[in-house]
């Protein structure tokens, strides 16, 4: 089944579970600070998968999301002052523009740091018909890299694709207007024929450039919050220190974007802090809190299992708070988080007749086949616990999804390290098999979590990385038979002449 296939599937079952679940929602309203769901905001579109702002990416992300998805525009001049969707000025890292081009490099300074690359000042609109759109982040797909996307304008987002709201993003209004290019002047023009429902930008002189310029009904402006340490270009203070002023934001803007570091902070180990107050505060001084940074191919803490629909939660539904937009590249995952998953509790009615089997226990958690996992996973609703039979040398059947116990445990770290054999019928490897150690010695070895993808980095839950220990058969069993919630158990045994 094709990725498309599976997303659409999910599409479905967002539109068929959210009216399911209506009637098990509390009569209370969001926590937004206007009392509705919190907005999703597709940036560059459904960019996650396809070019970021390619007219697929924005089509896409209407089809996925929901009914009211605000679509995303980082806005660019071209050297003839045409507004095209881009996700940056230098544009040599999303774009095909370097091989059209391949003398256009040029050095500019961006808020004082001399930046080389392809920039669209040194582009018209018809220079860029040439150039095509392509992926922006190399670790995603590069499958609809040859697909032609050709740049967008902004009219033309507006006029093939009709949103129902439509954000545009200025990044760097100081930087056009050093080149003698007026963001402003294209913003008030295109609002003539375009519908522009939000502005944002990270500098303060913008604002006031625009500000009284698009009447009682123009857009709502968003303030953008960059790092914490990092100076805002026009006022030459540091975005920690301006955050410490809302009521100076609320002079010139109706909202905030900020990283979610500003309101869920995380420690050195990726593991989520106390949230802050920002949001409360923000929504005291009168001020809407949007959310940037969403995307399911990203490190996250490790308290939400690199569940991303668990993060979206603690974000717009945790019971104290709840921000009013986020801005994701997968918006499908932001709107099943909002539409089909927020207000329910672990009491909610069992909407469609599925099983879910675990795998070694809840393993991307806790060491796999561990009294924790296993634990963890009937927490969680499994309705089906698995086992994967080993034998111990002295004739103990105990859980373990390998046989090998030098990819589950700490062995190869003592002094059972000698027992290692080569078993063809196994592995062409080496191995310390459990059938080398009786039950008591592997009692005394220290499980390891698995990490599937540590060649990317990617490491499952640290802190309990050497936690819990492997049972016996006959405890797992008698732990299903204590559950009041699990419906079976799977045993698996692989049957050898070692073994049997």
């Amino acid at each position: 089944m094709g990725a498309s296939t599976v997303l659409l599937c999910g599409v479905v079952l967002i539109h068929v579970f959210a009216s399911q679940t209506d009637a098990q929602r509390p009569r209370s309203p969001w926590k937004t600070l206007s009392g509705d769901a919190p907005r999703v905001i597709s940036r560059g579109g459904f960019s996650g998968l396809f070019p970021d702002s390619s007219l697929d990416a924005y089509n896409f992300a209407l089809q996925t999301s929901v009914a009211d998805a605000i679509l995303w525009c980082d806005v660019q001049l071209t050297k003839d002052g045409a507004g095209i969707c881009f996700p940056d000025l230098n544009m040599s890292n999303a774009s095909t523009i370097e091989v059209v081009y391949p003398k256009g490099q040029k050095t500019y300074p961006v808020n004082g740091v001399p930046t080389q690359g392809w920039f669209t000042v040194d582009f018209s609109l018809k220079d860029l018909n040439k150039v095509y759109l392509i992926r922006g982040i190399l670790s995603r797909s590069d499958r609809f890299d040859g697909n032609g996307y050709t740049i967008s304008t902004v009219q033309t987002v507006n006029i093939e694709l009709r949103p129902r709201g439509l954000w545009l993003n200025v990044q760097h209004d100081a930087f056009y207007a050093q080149n003698n290019l007026s963001m402003s002047n294209f913003l008030i023009s295109a609002s003539k024929n375009v519908s522009i429902d939000y502005i944002s930008s990270p500098e303060v002189n913008f604002f006031t450039k625009i500000a009284g310029r698009f009447g009682h009904n123009g857009p709502i402006f968003v303030f953008r919050f960059l790092e914490k340490e990092t100076f805002e270009p026009t006022t030459n203070r540091s975005y920690g220190s301006i955050l410490s002023n809302l009521t100076f934001v609320k002079t010139f803007a109706s909202g905030i974007l900020v990283p979610k570091s500003y309101v869920l902070p995380l420690d050195d180990k990726q593991y989520l802090l106390p949230s802050t107050s920002l949001v409360q505060d923000a929504h005291k001084a009168g001020l809407e809190v949007f959310v940037s940074g969403f995307a399911n191919d990203v490190d996250i803490a490790h308290d939400y299992s690199y569940d991303p629909v668990s993060e979206y939660l603690s974000f717009v539904d945790n019971g104290n708070f709840s921000v009013d937009g986020v801005l994701s590249d997968f918006p499908i995952s932001a709107s099943a988080s909002v539409e089909c998953f927020s207000h329910l509790r672990r009491n909610a009615t069992k909407q469609v007749d599925f099983l879910v089997i675990s795998k070694n226990g809840a393993s991307g958690d806790y060491p796999g086949c561990t009294d924790l996992a296993y634990d963890k996973a009937i927490r969680d609703g499994a309705g089906v616990i698995d086992c994967s039979v080993q034998m111990s040398r002295d004739g103990k059947p105990f859980c373990s999804h390998s046989i090998d116990l030098s990819n589950i445990t700490n062995i190869a770290q003592t002094s059972f390290a000698q027992r290692s054999t080569h078993v063809p019928e196994i592995s062409s490897n080496d191995g310390i098999y459990t059938f080398s150690l009786t039950w008591s010695e592997i009692q005394s070895l220290i499980p390891a979590i698995s990490n599937p993808y540590r060649v990317y980095n990617m490491f499952r839950n640290p802190n309990e990385k050497k936690s819990g220990k492997l049972i016996l058969l006959s405890e797992f069993l008698k732990l299903a038979k204590h559950s009041t919630s699990l419906s079976g158990v799977l045993i698996s045994v692989e049957v050898s002449s070692r073994t049997s």
